[in-house]
């Protein structure tokens, strides 16, 4: 069998664009099926991306991911006031081919802007840097090999990278997530599995509760049952003294794991970006995206009848003016997408907010 090249997580911002337009136009003539699931009762809706368009899953195989395709995801909850409120995320896995997200950006546009009247927030979700909100209403994440693009389907593939997994939090909000494969992400106060392809390891922190330890262990059940042959191994208790730690026995694993890249980490703190802010605006008859400022953003650069992009360095807020046009409206998240890929930033978290509902972290990054 032959090996399973898989695509570069860099994308042709070109033709990310000509999906979205494409999608744009086909969109004018026909009603998405997919979103007459929609009820008025808060619950949570998951589609995927195949060939152009959201296919509902199953509720049995939600918290399910394919790490080769985009995911539209809907949370309808009632808020303190017994008012229905919307978050729509897209959810790009790592191998997810522009085409795929691409659609997945326009259809959750196009979710909120002509279904739910501009009423939701938006969010971009990478895999491996979820946002605490989005883990929140998913309630675990489980990421499976493979995905609906020809030439990658699930088969005989180049040994898998190494991953930690870091389950950590109180009673019943207990989370899994991906972090950084070194020694310093490992603390006493946690649980971590690392992940080996095909064996993993449970390590219980010294101090870590009964419900991480319960949820690292049904990690390790859940990946065992995903893989089959999978074997696993809890390792003995770590004890942290200081910037090092020890166990009952020195554990190989732990030995051979690398330490954090410091010169990386050094040269990417001093390479970080100012604060910026972008207009998107077709007011010229064509979609243009121009620099309007850095360093120091004003929010009176803000106008109602554009699209704004600002990147404070951690996140895209991409902020709609109410006189925007629908195209501007439709177009936002993925403009935002073209600009992360512009920086070589392609994972950075994305929130789109509308005029009038900036949250306080945003605004605190205007002056």
């Amino acid at each position: 069998m032959a090996t399973v090249v898989r695509q570069k997580r860099k994308i042709d911002a070109v033709a990310l664009q000509k999906t979205i337009d494409a999608r744009i136009k086909s969109s004018a003539k026909l009603d998405e099926p997919a979103w007459k699931e929609l009820t008025d009762q808060p619950r949570l809706y998951i589609w995927r991306i195949e060939n152009f368009k959201p296919v509902p899953v199953d509720k049995a195989q939600y918290g399910q991911f394919f790490d080769g395709d985009s995911y539209v995801v809907l949370n309808a909850y009632m808020n303190s006031h017994n008012k229905l409120c919307y978050d729509v995320y897209i959810w790009i896995g790592k191998f997810s081919t522009a085409d795929e997200y691409g659609t997945a950006a326009y259809k959750m546009a196009e979710l909120d802007v002509k279904v739910l009247q501009d009423a939701a927030v938006q969010h971009r979700e990478v895999q491996g840097h979820e946002s605490n909100k989005f883990m929140d209403c998913m309630k675990k994440i489980t990421i499976k090999k493979g995905g609906m693009s020809t030439g990658f389907k699930p088969g005989k593939q180049e040994k898998p990278e190494p991953k930690l997994l870091h389950i950590s939090g109180v009673k019943q909000n207990v989370r899994v997530k991906e972090v950084d494969y070194c020694k310093e992400n490992l603390t006493e106060d946690d649980v971590f599995v690392i992940d080996l392809g095909d064996t993993c390891y449970l390590i219980n922190g010294r101090s870590c509760s009964k419900e991480e330890k319960f949820r690292g262990a049904t990690v390790v059940n859940e990946l065992k049952s995903d893989r089959g042959k999978l074997t696993s191994e809890i390792i003995g208790t770590i004890v942290f003294i200081s910037d090092d730690y020890h166990s009952g026995t020195s554990h190989q694993v732990i030995d051979s794991m690398p330490h954090k890249d410091k010169k990386t980490a050094d040269k990417k703190k001093k390479e970080e970006r100012p604060v910026s802010l972008w207009k998107v605006s077709d007011f010229s008859g064509k979609m243009t995206m121009s620099k309007v400022s850095s360093g120091k953003c004003q929010k009176s650069s803000l106008d109602s009848n554009d699209v704004f992009i600002l990147d404070v360095g951690q996140k895209l807020y991409v902020w709609v003016g109410n006189k925007t046009s629908k195209d501007e409206r439709l177009q936002a998240m993925a403009y935002a997408q073209k600009y992360a890929e512009s920086i070589d930033e392609p994972k950075l978290p994305f929130v789109r907010v509308s005029e009038g509902h900036e949250t306080e972290e945003m605004l605190a990054c205007l002056s």
